[in-house]
């Protein structure tokens, strides 16, 4: 099943009517190669088996459908009036755009490659506490105590050994190669239950354009950045670190400018056009979208698409201690033992 990553309606926004087909079309942009003036809204960020579940055959077909549903639909129907002066910012409107915002970001191919990330980091954790015997200890007697006071009967307690078999099954686990796309089809549909309240409690405004200096989208078209002194952008922040900026092009002419509900230390100086276009490319798998071409635009994109990999120097999560969450986890976790 081939899945869309971005919204037909939203990519629509971006198109032109190309008479000779009787047809909307997209200009395409592409590291490496000259701007192309005919790609079709049917298959333009569609990927094969994007929401696949290896484990779950049914998965893709009832992820698609509850992103059209419950996320799409619900925008589509105002999507077109967002980038008028007369919007009414109302908290209805605002909440199912904080819903498809998040989702966009899931649902991208670049968020899908940056789960590979995760799960090195959670390898690395268990091994790192196999080699420490201290912490081992502390698991087994933490699991020995739990299944003492639920009642459990035990002939001994929980054994260093045990907790090595659950570590090592876990790495198995994480290291099964259909875990990858199982693990993130898994994510999307966590991400549906979820509301980020710092999105929903934000300040949502948009930024326009005139149709000669135009807005493009990228195949991952949510994009952040913090924006330091001297005026260098950090791309690829997290949607709850100081400062940070959440934009997402709407249109040629408008693009949402989101700042969440988070501490802020400096005033927001309004983004330009040329920043947001960069940054679609800088975020961009493979391709970025116009209504238009501009080659002075994409002399300026070509150095600069997919330099923002997620998990790797965007949105990356190796500065968290991990290794001591785990253990932490691993303490409190619950080992379901026989009764004897």
């Amino acid at each position: 099943m081939k899945s869309h990553t971005v919204p037909r309606k939203l990519l629509e926004q971006f198109s032109y009517y190309e008479p000779s087909v009787k047809a909307r079309r997209l200009w395409r942009y592409e590291k490496g190669r000259a701007p192309y003036g005919n790609a079709t809204l049917r298959t333009a960020t569609m990927v094969d088996s994007h929401f696949s579940d290896p484990r779950d055959a049914a998965k893709e077909a009832e992820l698609e459908s509850r992103l059209n549903q419950e996320f799409e639909q619900p925008v589509n129907e105002f999507i077109e009036q967002v980038g008028f002066i007369t919007f009414p910012w109302s908290s209805v409107y605002v909440r199912k755009l904080a819903t498809y915002v998040a989702l966009l970001f899931h649902r991208s191919k670049a968020r899908r490659l940056g789960t590979q990330q995760q799960l090195d980091i959670t390898v690395a954790a268990c091994r790192s506490i196999l080699q420490d015997e201290e912490k081992l200890r502390e698991i087994a007697a933490r699991w020995t105590l739990d299944a003492m006071l639920r009642g459990v009967k035990l002939e001994c307690g929980i054994l260093e050994s045990d907790v090595r078999g659950a570590l090592t099954g876990m790495i198995e686990k994480e290291l099964a190669k259909d875990h990858l796309q199982h693990s993130y089809a898994g994510s999307v549909e966590r991400a549906m239950s979820m509301m980020d309240q710092t999105l929903l409690n934000g300040a949502w405004g948009v930024i326009r354009t005139e149709p000669e200096n135009p807005f493009i989208i990228g195949d991952a078209p949510v994009v952040t950045w913090i924006r330091y002194a001297g005026g260098f952008r950090s791309l690829g922040e997290g949607f709850n670190k100081p400062d940070v900026e959440v934009l997402l092009p709407i249109s040629p002419i408008a693009c949402l400018h989101v700042l969440p509900a988070v501490q802020r230390t400096r005033q927001v100086v309004m983004p330009t056009v040329l920043e947001v276009n960069t940054a679609q490319a800088s975020f961009a798998s493979d391709f970025c979208y116009s209504n238009r071409r501009d080659d002075a635009l994409d002399t300026a994109l070509q150095p600069i698409f997919g330099t923002v990999k997620i998990g790797v120097n965007g949105f990356s999560i190796r500065h968290k201690n991990y290794e001591r969450t785990l253990f932490d986890i691993l303490r409190g976790t619950r080992v379901r033992l026989p009764m004897s």
